[in-house]
C-alpha cells in the first residue's frame, strides 16, 4: 500500500475528505480488489483498538503499548515476511494504537491545560471588571445613583436577592439603566440562572448607547468559559490557549 493510500485512508475514516477526493477514493474501492482489502484491513485495526479503548486507562495504555510491542515483532518475522495482509493488519494496528497513546497523552496534557484555565478564570472573575461603584458612595444628591450604589453594597455583600429586588423597577429613560441591568445579571448568574443572566448580557452588548457593552461582553464570556462552552466564549474573549490567557475581544 502507498503512502498517498495510506494517508487517503486515513483521511477517509477521519471524515477529511472533499466532495472530490470522496468520490474517487469510492470509486478506487469498487476498481481496485487489492486496496479494498487494504482498507477493509485497516478498518479491522481501528476496530481492534475501539475494543481495547473501553478499558480502564492505565490497563488500556498497557495493552497497546505491549500490542506495538508484539505486533512490530511478529512482522519481522520470515515467515509472515510473504504474507502482505498480515503485517498490513498488524502495521496498520500498531500505529492506530501509537495514536491513541499519543491522544491520551494529549488528554494528560489536557487535564494539565484544563486546571492552568480555570486558574486564569478564577483571576479574570477576580479582576472585578466594572464593578468600581465604590467612587459613587460620595453622592447622596443623585438619587438614581444612589440606588445603583445601595445595589452595588448589596452584591458586594452576596445579597444578590437584594440586588434583584433593589433593580426591578429601575426605569429604563434614567441614567445608570446599563448599570441596573449589570448588576441584575451577574447576580442572577451568581444565583445560578445562567440563561436569565446572558440574556440580560445580551440587552447589555446591544443597547444603543453602548456604554457597558466591553463589560458585558466580558463577563458573557467568562460565564461560557464557566459553562465549559469554549466556542461561545470565543465570540466575546479572546483565549490563548498554550498558555491560557483571556483578554478583552478586540474588534
Amino acid at each position: 500500500m502507498e503512502n498517498k493510500d495510506i494517508e487517503l485512508t486515513q483521511r477517509y475514516f477521519d471524515l477529511e475528505l472533499s466532495e472530490d477526493e470522496l468520490k474517487s477514493f469510492e470509486n478506487k474501492l469498487k476498481d481496485d480488489k487489492t486496496f479494498l482489502e487494504h482498507v477493509q484491513t485497516y478498518k479491522e485495526g481501528l476496530d481492534e483498538v475501539e475494543v481495547l479503548y473501553q478499558a480502564e486507562k492505565e490497563e488500556r495504555i498497557g495493552h497497546w503499548r505491549s500490542l506495538i510491542h508484539k505486533e512490530n515483532a511478529e512482522s519481522e518475522r520470515p515467515e509472515n515476511a510473504k504474507s502482505s495482509k498480515v503485517i498490513l493488519l498488524k502495521w496498520m494496528v500498531g500505529i492506530a494504537a501509537s495514536i491513541m497513546i499519543f491522544m491520551v497523552g494529549k488528554q494528560f496534557v489536557g487535564t494539565s491545560s484544563s486546571i492552568d484555565m480555570a486558574s486564569e478564570l478564577q483571576v479574570a472573575w477576580d479582576r472585578e471588571v466594572g464593578l468600581d461603584y465604590a467612587s459613587m458612595r460620595g453622592n447622596k444628591v443623585d438619587s438614581m445613583k444612589s440606588i445603583i450604589v445601595t445595589a452595588y453594597n448589596a452584591f458586594d455583600n452576596s445579597s444578590y436577592d437584594e440586588v434583584i429586588a433593589i433593580l426591578r423597577n429601575y426605569p429604563q429613560q434614567k441614567t445608570y439603566y446599563e448599570d441596573a441591568l449589570f448588576l441584575k445579571a451577574l447576580s442572577n448568574y451568581r444565583k445560578g440562572e445562567v440563561q436569565v443572566a446572558l440574556e440580560t448580557l445580551d440587552t447589555i452588548i446591544n443597547y444603543q448607547s453602548g456604554r457597558k457593552k466591553d463589560v458585558a461582553m466580558w463577563y458573557t464570556g467568562l460565564i461560557y468559559l464557566e459553562q465549559e462552552d469554549l466556542a461561545s466564549a470565543q465570540k466575546y474573549v479572546t483565549i490563548t490557549k498554550n498558555s491560557p490567557r483571556i483578554q478583552p475581544l478586540k474588534e
